[in-house]
């Protein structure tokens, strides 16, 4: 039964503030999954691996005992649990969510497109765990060669938890700040010439979609419309790259587009000003 469409914000807005919570953050390794920033596959690169695990209350047993106990997670056992996992799928050619999705199923043993009962019972997290002690679990991959002006390429697996099946479940692709050289501003002197435009843009996408990954040819469409764009405003050039994106790669599909841009030299005194909008591709 698959999962009825949520987003990221909304599934952390479900969950709500995390009592407790554990984390790993940025555990690296490599990988030939995914394509490279040239769009060649089966290219080793680099690898950053996270996970969140929010508990449904503040570790009530391993707290006072100063104990490992079942209301937390051995954050070491959590790490290798990962890396192995990553390291079994990097042997052929895939996909960033289809890496994601592997990790995933070693975690808590769920096909994370289906909203069904559990494929595997080899995972960290056992069944009474999940339906009684996790509240929201995240896991995020990120490449941070895989764009040529970019800070990296990531997918994110995130699902909401009131039993042993997640109750809401959303994933995200995301170009990570790709610095574009862009006409923009109102003022004369930025009519002149070029500034460096900070672009990050995420996809939504309600549900799982392991068949293709197409962050090298996002990335190619959001450079050439910043670099050929002249508007005078931020908000504008954010609208415009949103529904390109929307309308050339999700056309009939409902995904949410997340588009962010900061001008570092627009405010002498500020590191940059931000615009952010939110677009959905099939209203």
């Amino acid at each position: 039964m698959p999962f009825t469409p949520t987003t990221t914000l909304q599934t952390l807005h479900q969950a709500g503030p995390p009592p407790a919570l554990v984390r790993l953050q940025n555990l690296q390794t490599t990988t030939t999954a995914s394509r490279d920033a040239w769009n060649r596959p089966n290219k080793p690169q680099p690898l950053l691996l996270n996970a969140s695990v929010s508990f449904s209350a503040p570790f009530p047993r391993a707290g006072p005992s100063d104990t490992l106990t079942n209301d937390t997670l051995n954050y070491g056992t959590l790490s290798k649990t990962i890396l192995a996992s990553a390291s079994s799928v990097t042997k052929n050619s895939t996909t960033l969510p289809s890496l994601v999705g592997t990790i995933w199923q070693s975690l808590c043993g769920h096909d994370p497109s289906q909203k069904n009962e559990r494929v595997s019972f080899d995972c960290l997290l056992t069944a009474d765990v999940l339906a009684s002690q996790v509240r929201h679990l995240s896991v995020s991959a990120r490449l941070p060669k895989a764009t040529l002006l970019g800070s990296g390429v990531s997918y994110t697996v995130s699902a909401c938890f009131g039993d042993i099946s997640p109750k809401t479940y959303a994933t995200q692709l995301c170009l990570h700040e790709l610095r574009v050289p862009t006409l923009i501003g109102v003022n004369e002197n930025e009519r002149l010439a070029r500034q460096f435009v900070i672009a990050t843009v995420a996809i939504d996408t309600y549900g799982y979609t392991p068949e293709q990954d197409v962050h090298t040819e996002m990335e190619a469409a959001v450079v050439k419309l910043m670099e050929e764009s002249s508007f005078e405003t931020l908000e504008a050039l954010a609208r415009h790259i949103a529904d390109h994106v929307a309308a050339e790669f999700f056309k009939g599909l409902r995904k949410q587009v997340h588009v962010q841009l900061e001008k570092p030299t627009a405010v002498p005194f500020a590191e940059f000003p931000v615009v952010e909008i939110r677009v959905d591709s099939e209203p």
